[in-house]
């Protein structure tokens, strides 16, 4: 999966644009690679990278509503 790490002005105007719009999953690591010389300041990262990636973010910026949410 390929991602591009917005800066905090990116992501002040628009979430979706500045990250959501620039994850892709790709075929290969050969293509992730392709991609990553196309896209300098972009990453590369397994599925459970991202899924570890995507988890931290969330419990960082929902924090106790997750927990609420789990809860019931």
């Amino acid at each position: 999966m390929t991602m591009v790490t917005p800066t905090a002005a990116d992501l002040a105007q628009d979430f979706h644009a500045a990250f959501c719009a620039r994850v892709h999953f790709v075929v290969s690591e050969e293509a992730g690679r392709q991609w990553l010389s196309e896209n300098p300041g972009g990453m590369v990262l397994s599925l459970e990278e991202a899924f570890d990636f995507a988890l931290a973010r969330n419990e960082r910026v929902y924090g106790d509503a997750l927990m609420c949410a789990a809860a019931t």
